[in-house]
């Protein structure tokens, strides 16, 4: 089937009447449907490519309408289906599959996501982010798109990935996210700003500390570690000192106290010293 294909491309570079293109069209897509179901996922990504390539010649007979191969490898039917093949042929084919996903681009980025937020799986849950991220630009339209999502850990997922990209333009556009109810969304929205806006960082850790909710001083606390605004300190403190004595304040005062220690400010260790 390999050399089907290669003889296929041959023949319509060398310049195919129409009608002979479209039959040949017809057997390629025959040929990616066939390497799809056998798990030849290295074939698959050398037709796409080869035919990407013949569509760039100056000289080819095909018209957009006409064109069929590309229409069926970036259709949703078959993004599904290439996907769904993870389960079929296990991790053995992880590779060969992500390297067609990166071939192919967008068209896969918004089942990516969508299935990004189904999956209870953590190692596929990884792989899909992993794809998210090497696929850069051809997947920050559908991230974007999906971060007003309900579901709290499939956008925290998502900020992740987009983080990575390491666009401080792309990384402002997640900056009003420092207002969705999840503390664990505020908090990687907090990690961003201390690499790219300290001071409204500063500034929205200090809030979060202050808050009535534990939950949101709990995950502030844990990256209490990165500030150096003495009001933040003299915050924890308090807390230190002032806090809950239930299970919660408990654990929220030992995530404190690691913040403190990496402070390491010699107000901070005389204060702690007097404990």
């Amino acid at each position: 089937e390999r050399q089907t294909s290669a003889i296929a491309f041959e023949i319509m570079t060398s310049g195919a009447e129409s009608e002979l293109e479209s039959t040949l069209q017809r057997n390629l897509v025959d040929l990616a449907r066939f390497f799809l179901e056998t798990g030849d996922f290295i074939a698959l990504q050398d037709l796409h490519q080869r035919w990407i390539d013949y569509l760039n010649r100056d000289e080819i007979a095909t018209f957009f309408l006409a064109e069929e191969v590309l229409e069926t490898l970036h259709s949703q039917e078959f993004v599904v289906e290439t996907l769904d093949a993870l389960d079929r042929f296990g991790s053995e084919k992880q590779e060969e599959v992500r390297n067609y996903i990166l071939a192919v681009g967008s068209p896969f980025a918004d089942e990516l996501v969508s299935r990004l937020a189904e999956t209870e799986n953590m190692a596929v849950r990884r792989y899909y982010m992993a794809c998210l991220k090497e696929m850069g630009r051809d997947a920050h339209e559908a991230i974007l798109e999906r971060l007003n999502d309900e579901r709290w850990y499939l956008v925290r997922n998502l900020i992740i990935v987009l983080a990575q990209h390491q666009h401080p333009a792309l990384v402002k556009k997640l900056y009003p996210l420092i207002d969705y109810p999840h503390p664990r969304v505020r908090q990687e929205i907090l990690k961003l700003m201390y690499l790219y806006n300290r001071p409204r960082a500063e500034r929205q850790l200090l809030e979060e500390l202050q808050s009535q909710h534990i939950s949101s001083q709990f995950y502030a606390a844990q990256i209490a570690d990165r500030s150096q605004d003495k009001a933040v300190q003299r915050q924890l403190l308090k807390i230190l000192r002032d806090g809950p004595l239930n299970e919660e304040g408990f654990e929220l005062k030992v995530q404190i106290l690691r913040a403190l220690s990496k402070i390491g400010d010699a107000g901070v260790v005389s204060f702690l010293e007097g404990l």
